[in-house]
């Protein structure tokens, strides 16, 4: 299949399946179109870099509004941050996807999150109705971390686990050491 190249924040781009290949040493070998991708969305004020490899394992930078996203196939995630991108669909959308891809036997998910707006909070549990209703999965437990001080965060988390009937919840608090 012939390639496709457009230039996007100062890198070479490579349209292939509908997936963004950006290659930074700007040279492309089939070696790297199967085993790498780097996707990267630019929005009005936030570039979102996503790196899949082997379409098992996803990992998004953490950057000022993006927290660290790190999945991995066998069914440890993380997200720890802020999560305030300009559009959140655009960001949880890839989470989302993987979520119904992931054919592990258990999830754990470490949630440790500075700040999450309302728009956030509702991806957030789209995002674990999916794990709920992933029928590979026989066991999902969220960790919730939370400052030892900010109820608001934790009543979010408890709000969530009402609505899961399968996801069970740890609720831990923490004291932040500045």
């Amino acid at each position: 299949m012939p390639h496709q190249a457009l230039t996007v924040i100062g890198c070479p781009i490579f349209l292939i399946y509908h997936k963004i290949l950006v290659i930074h040493q700007h040279f492309v070998t089939d070696h790297l179109l199967t085993a790498y991708a780097v996707y990267v969305f630019q929005t009005r004020n936030t570039t979102i870099k996503m790196k899949q490899h082997s379409l098992e394992n996803l990992t998004i930078e953490r950057s000022k509004l993006l927290p660290e996203i790190d999945f991995n196939s066998n069914g440890y995630m993380r997200i720890e941050g802020r999560i305030i991108p300009d559009d959140v669909g655009l960001f949880f959308s890839p989470l989302l996807d993987w979520c119904k891809k992931l054919s592990s036997k258990m999830a754990v998910l470490d949630i440790k999150v500075e700040y999450l707006n309302t728009n956030a909070l509702v991806h957030l549990n789209r995002m674990l109705k999916i794990l709920e209703n992933n029928i590979n999965l026989k066991e999902i437990t969220v960790n919730w971390y939370y400052e030892e001080e900010d109820e608001e965060y934790l009543e979010k988390g408890m709000y969530i686990a009402e609505k899961l009937k399968r996801v069970k919840f740890n609720f831990l608090s923490f004291i932040e050491c500045d």
